[in-house]
């Protein structure tokens, strides 16, 4: 698929394949990115190799969703330095981890499909979806207490690079 689809396409479906999940309800085992690697060898010079390298560079099973996969498929467009992910941030109360922090700007990014709040029930059924609201307003406030700005995406920023780096340029990112 990496040699034939889009960059993004392929960005998202390797990214799944290594974190071996779609989610929170499809998994498997993680696909081995040295398996990878002897695939990649093996169709060498053929349609396609060249950008299913540049996918294999740049996929990353610490994107948690395609959603994710998309935003840093976005952000290299836009030339600005990778993002770190997941990076862990910690205070009184534990661990808060966002998607994305870029140092440069001292910016934590969220990307916000509203997935985790109607599938979090799942995972806490004595929540209400308000209850998860909150529960993430808290959350992010924690985080602000630990970097200088935090950064919402939802899908439509995410889809169109003009309104995303838009966004950034209100977050005071140079693009």
């Amino acid at each position: 698929m990496a040699r034939s689809t889009s960059f993004v396409r392929a960005v998202g479906m390797a990214d799944a394949a290594l974190r071996g999940r779609v989610g929170d309800e499809v998994s498997w085992e993680p696909v081995n990115p040295s398996a990878l690697q002897v695939h990649l060898a093996r169709v060498s010079g053929r349609t396609g190799a060249a950008r299913a390298a540049r996918v294999l560079d740049f996929a990353d099973a610490r994107a948690e969703s395609l959603g994710e996969s998309l935003c840093r498929v976005q952000f290299h467009a836009l030339g600005l330095p990778a993002p770190e992910l997941q990076r862990v941030f910690v205070d009184r109360q534990g661990q808060i981890i966002p998607d994305f922090y870029f140092a440069r700007w001292d910016l934590a990014v969220e990307f916000d499909g509203v997935g985790k709040y109607l599938r979090g029930r799942a995972f806490h059924p004595e929540l209400s979806e308000a209850d998860l609201v909150v529960r993430e307003k808290r959350r992010e406030n924690r985080l602000r207490r630990l970097v200088s700005n935090v950064m919402r995406v939802e899908w439509a920023e995410a889809l169109d690079r003009r309104r995303l780096s838009a966004l950034l340029r209100e977050h005071r990112v140079v693009v």
